[in-house]
C-alpha cells in the first residue's frame, strides 16, 4: 500500500501525511502490546491511575519495544513469588531493569554498538506473553539449507 509505483522515483517509503500515519499505526500497536502484557498478567490489579501515569511515563521515556522485554523479565524475576508484585512496585522493578540497561548502553556508548544482554529466548518471550518476538529480538534468520537437509 505504501510503495507508488507511479511516482517513477523509486520511492518505497510514503511521504509526508502517509508517513506520519504509518509511525502513529506502528507506534499504536507498540503501545497496545505493552498493555496486552500488562492485561494479561494483571499486573496493574488496582487499577491506580498512579499506575497508568507510571506506565505512560516510561513509554514516553523508553523505547516500546525495550519495556516489553523488560516486563517479561521482571515477570520471570517475580514468578515463583507468593503473592507476585502487582501494581507500582512491579512497574518500578521494571523501571530499575530499563535504568540498568541505560547505564550499560552509555558505557557502550561510542565504544560497540549497544546491546541488551537478555536472559530469554525469542521463543520463551512468545511462549509467556503470546505475542510474535520479532519487534524485540529482530527477524530471525531463515535456517541454511544443511540445516534443513538435517532435520529431514
Amino acid at each position: 500500500m505504501f510503495i507508488r509505483l507511479d511516482s517513477g522515483t523509486g520511492d518505497d517509503f510514503p511521504q509526508g501525511s502517509d508517513q506520519e500515519q504509518a509511525m502513529e499505526f506502528q507506534e499504536a500497536v507498540q503501545r497496545q502490546r505493552v498493555k496486552y502484557i500488562i492485561s494479561s498478567y494483571r499486573l496493574n490489579q488496582t487499577n491506580s491511575r498512579g499506575f497508568d501515569d507510571y506506565l505512560e511515563m516510561l513509554m514516553a521515556y523508553y523505547p516500546l519495544p525495550l519495556i516489553e522485554l523488560a516486563l517479561v523479565e521482571t515477570l520471570i524475576q517475580n514468578w515463583l513469588q507468593v503473592p507476585m508484585k502487582r501494581g507500582d512496585e512491579f512497574l518500578a522493578q521494571t523501571h530499575a531493569r530499563l535504568q540498568v540497561w541505560e547505564g550499560y548502553a552509555l558505557i557502550q556508548a561510542g565504544t560497540a554498538p549497544c546491546a541488551i544482554v537478555s536472559t530469554i529466548t525469542p521463543k520463551q518471550f512468545q511462549q509467556i506473553t503470546n505475542l510474535d518476538p520479532s519487534p524485540i529480538f529482530g527477524v530471525a534468520k531463515p535456517p541454511q539449507a544443511e540445516d534443513r537437509a538435517a532435520s529431514v
